[in-house]
């Protein structure tokens, strides 16, 4: 059986390849856009949930995920890229592929805030290649109400979900992976 691939199919595989891998990084919002979308995530949840801005006046680090929508290759999972902030200021960009969270199809997209309130916490997100609630770290769910403000919750890590109804206030996070972005 003869192997010998003509010299012109291996420039057209690796056409396809590159214009597959193009693609795949394609479905992140330029970083301007996913800043704006951050920013407006930050805006509704503090408009929503009491005292949220002191929350994250207060924190060592946001991640912010604007715009969380079911993957289409496992329907049992979500994705979304998000912002890392700092002191205020974007440090880096991650993508999450979360454990669903309910999104239904046809669903609005959901927001998803993590506020790390320790610094070793922060510090050992941001060194991890990969970090998974439940694996490398535990994650609290901020349950806002009007007689616990969402800064009384002193948790390492916190978590906020927002959907077009408002905070969600019973969901899991165990399972979601965080990667950081190439950006």
């Amino acid at each position: 059986m003869d192997m010998n691939i003509p010299r012109q199919s291996y420039s057209a595989i690796w056409v396809f390849l590159s214009c597959c891998l193009l693609s795949l990084h394609s479905y992140a919002a330029p970083p301007a856009d996913l800043n704006l979308k951050a920013d407006e995530a930050l805006l509704l949840a503090k408009d929503q949930v009491q005292d949220f801005a002191s929350l994250i006046d207060n924190a060592e680090g946001v991640l912010v995920f604007p715009s969380i929508t079911k993957d289409g290759t496992d329907p049992d999972f979500e994705h979304d890229f998000g912002v890392m902030r700092i002191g205020g200021k974007t440090t880096n960009y991650y993508e999450t592929h979360a454990a669903s969270l309910g999104i239904q199809v046809g669903a609005q997209k959901k927001v998803l805030i993590l506020v790390f309130n320790d610094k070793a916490a922060l510090q050992q997100f941001r060194e991890s290649d990969v970090w998974t609630v439940g694996e490398d770290g535990e994650v609290s769910v901020i349950k806002p109400a009007t007689d616990s403000p969402a800064s009384s919750n002193t948790a390492p890590v916190l978590a906020l979900l927002i959907d077009q109804s408002g905070p969600v206030y019973s969901f899991s996070l165990v399972g979601s992976r965080f990667v950081k972005s190439p950006y």
